[in-house]
């Protein structure tokens, strides 16, 4: 998880997920965002499966997250590779309510 939550790091400042995510609510800080992804990955309880195929199955998480500025919801999608026992994020963003 660690490699993966370093890549989103790098992804966050070069193709500006930390401004799309403004729009909603403001992250002044991506370690915020990568640590609450991490307690996601880790924690959350309902996870939608929402594809199986040779890469591997699909997940989405809708959560609430909560900063200064509001409150907004956030959908992360995840996959888990054959062969492996732990989720990789492949996309992260706010949704309308």
């Amino acid at each position: 998880m660690t490699r993966l939550l370093m890549k989103l790091s790098v992804l966050t400042v070069a193709f500006g997920v930390s401004a799309l995510f403004e729009t909603t609510i403001t992250i002044d800080n991506q370690d915020f965002l990568i640590t609450k992804l991490r307690k996601v990955a880790a924690h959350y309880q309902n996870f939608e499966l929402t594809d199986s195929d040779q890469y591997g199955e699909s997940y989405v998480a809708v959560f609430p997250m909560t900063t200064t500025t509001g409150t907004a919801k956030v959908l992360s999608a995840w996959i888990i590779r054959p062969g492996e026992t732990y989720p990789r994020l492949t996309s992260v963003y706010p949704i309308r309510n």
